[in-house]
């Protein structure tokens, strides 16, 4: 029994609501479903504004922090050298931070709105396009890092200024004081975890939904519930491995394999096209999204369309503030030593600019193989998403190699984004322990895996953008309180004011 020794209340409860929810499922499907779609529809139409507000204050608060005045604020008594090289930094963030997700949507979501825009263009026009790819990159784009980029800031700042530990209750300190070591701090971790799971869960969901896509172009395996939960079970024990073997040696060297491979299949879409037609391509598609950006950040665009703002818009909103806990302290975890411009540039504007590109390359050589295969990937789209990207991959040379190369990436992005998410949902449910038991993270990995099942058994895609959205409701005004509080702090920083007044965990 010494080993539950370290048993606390946030672990318990986050790990009794999360199981609540894996046997709910379990005893009845139909009645879980039924709640997730209803839940799905009453936080798409309530909280739309809400998570505008999140994802625009996060980027506005990260480019204020840009300004000179706070370029030393990350430095203390105890800086060191960063503790990853900068290639292996980039890595991890990009793996850990988009993974699945821009394979899922990156190619097929921008042909998918050109074909259907939720506004007045005529679909399938050049307008429909510039559009289908500005919004694609809005959903993938600043926004989505600066998110990231602020939760993982306030983390870094509380841990080195103030000495607390790598808890998300920690980024309300100025809010709650010492009391984030008592009941307020443990509900606000117990928030995160359980948003942290839903998060991962639902990319999880369209991971193994992709991958048995690819199963079934290569090797005609069927899409069928069965076979994505065997590949569910396979690949989180896969995680669990990766997650056991610690940052440096699992995660560290599968975020650089997956990166690697990510931009091979970049290059090789890349190489398919005209290089004069491609750059120009690139150009509108980015002049578009800039000269726009602002009524597409406000979704002004959109909005109006209360349905399609839902399941897209609000939808992505809600995952990413899902996924913002870890990915933010993991974020915070391998950027110790790093200037905050650098951390900026690192964590916002890089990612988001790879993240474009990506969206541009893809969708200029998918126009052009939907314009040649006689409506085979238009209709691949329309009837069957999860397929699309292989569908794709037929129109292109070599495409049996691009497949099974684009399945590897599926299954690296799905290992890094779990054993990612279960290494911050250990630590957190340890209290801020770097180092929690082996046992514990064992749990916590199949515990990601048990709840992506349930929701897609619950109802595929649409149980898990519920499950996102619901689970983020809370955690967004966690949020608030740190894009309030954590520009006071810098300004307080950068005046000469005494900073290390915290306490290490009790």
């Amino acid at each position: 029994m010494h080993k539950f020794k370290d048993l606390n209340e946030v672990f318990v409860i986050a790990a009794a609501a999360v199981l609540a929810i894996v046997f709910w499922g379990l005893i009845s499907l139909e009645s879980l479903s039924n709640f997730a779609l209803s839940a799905n529809n009453w936080v798409g139409e309530t909280f739309d504004t809400f998570y505008i507000a999140i994802m625009n204050g996060s980027m506005l608060v990260l480019l204020l922090f840009l300004h000179p005045r706070f370029k030393n604020v990350l430095e203390s008594g105890d800086s060191c050298r960063p503790a990853y090289s900068l290639v292996s930094w980039l890595a991890m963030l990009f793996t850990a931070g988009i993974g699945i997700g821009l394979l899922y949507y990156g190619m097929a979501e921008p042909l998918s709105h050109s074909l259907q825009p939720p506004n007045n263009l005529e679909a399938s026009s050049l307008a429909a396009h510039k559009f289908g790819v500005g919004i694609t990159m809005l959903h993938y784009g600043v926004q989505v890092w600066a998110l990231y980029s602020i939760v993982g800031l306030g983390l870094l700042f509380y841990h080195t200024q103030y000495d607390l530990p790598y808890r998300i209750s920690s980024l309300l300190y100025p809010i709650l004081g010492e009391r984030v070591h008592g009941f307020l701090g443990s509900l606000v971790d117990i928030m995160s975890i359980v948003a942290i799971l839903f998060g991962v869960a639902t990319t999880l969901g369209l991971g193994v939904e992709q991958i048995n896509g690819g199963l079934t172009y290569i090797w005609g395996i069927p899409m069928a519930a069965g076979i994505q939960i065997c590949l569910i079970t396979v690949i989180t024990i896969t995680a669990t491995i990766s997650v056991v073997t610690g940052l440096d040696k699992g995660i560290r060297l599968l975020s650089l394999a997956t990166a690697s491979l990510s931009l091979i299949l970049l290059a090789f879409i890349a190489g398919q096209n005209a290089m004069d037609e491609l750059v120009l391509s690139i150009f509108e598609g980015g002049a578009y999204y800039v000269t726009n950006f602002l009524s597409l950040s406000l979704s002004m665009e959109t909005i109006a369309n209360k349905d399609w703002q839902k399941n897209w818009t609000t939808f992505y909103w809600a995952w990413w503030i899902a996924w913002s806990p870890f990915v933010g302290m993991f974020i915070a975890r391998i950027s110790k030593g790093r200037s905050l411009r650098q951390y900026i540039c690192g964590t916002m504007l890089i990612p988001a600019l790879f993240c474009g590109i990506w969206i541009m390359v893809f969708s200029h050589t998918a126009a052009s193989v939907a314009a040649a295969d006689g409506g085979k990937l238009i209709e691949s789209i329309r009837n069957n998403f999860s397929v699309s990207f292989f569908t794709f991959l037929q129109g292109l040379p070599l495409s049996k190699a691009a497949s099974i190369s684009t399945l590897m990436l599926l299954v690296g992005f799905f290992v890094t984004s779990s054993d990612s998410g279960s290494l911050v949902v250990h630590m957190l449910a340890a209290k801020g322990n770097p180092k929690p038991a082996a046992w514990q993270r064992v749990f916590w990995s199949l515990l990601e895996g048990a709840l992506a099942a349930t929701l897609l058994m619950a109802g595929g895609l649409k149980a898990l953008q519920a499950g996102s959205m619901l689970s983020t409701v809370p955690f967004g005004f966690v949020i608030i309180g740190l894009l309030i509080s954590l520009p006071m702090k810098f300004i307080k920083a950068t005046r000469g004011a005494s900073t290390h007044t915290g306490s290490k965990d009790d």
